[in-house]
C-alpha cells in the first residue's frame, strides 16, 4: 500500500514538472504568426519577436520581450 501512494505522489509530481515545462516553453513563430491549436495565427508576441530579429541585424541590442515591456 505504501509502494502505491508513494508511487502515486511521483506520478502527480512529473505530471506536474511536465506540465509546468510545456507552459515554459517559447511559442513556435514562423514570422508574425505563432502555431496554436493547429493553425497559425498572428501574435504580439510573434510580432515583436520578428521586430526584435529585424532590429538586431541592423545593430540594435534588443529582445521581444523588451519590445513587450513597451
Amino acid at each position: 500500500m505504501l509502494r502505491l501512494a508513494i508511487a502515486c505522489v511521483l506520478a502527480a509530481c512529473l505530471g506536474l514538472w511536465a506540465s509546468s515545462a510545456e507552459a515554459g516553453r517559447r511559442p513556435r513563430c514562423d514570422g508574425n504568426f505563432q502555431y496554436v491549436q493547429g493553425g497559425w495565427t498572428s501574435t504580439p508576441y510573434c510580432r515583436a519577436d520578428q521586430i526584435a530579429r529585424v532590429a538586431r541585424e541592423a545593430g540594435v541590442h534588443t529582445t521581444a520581450e523588451a519590445l513587450l515591456a513597451h
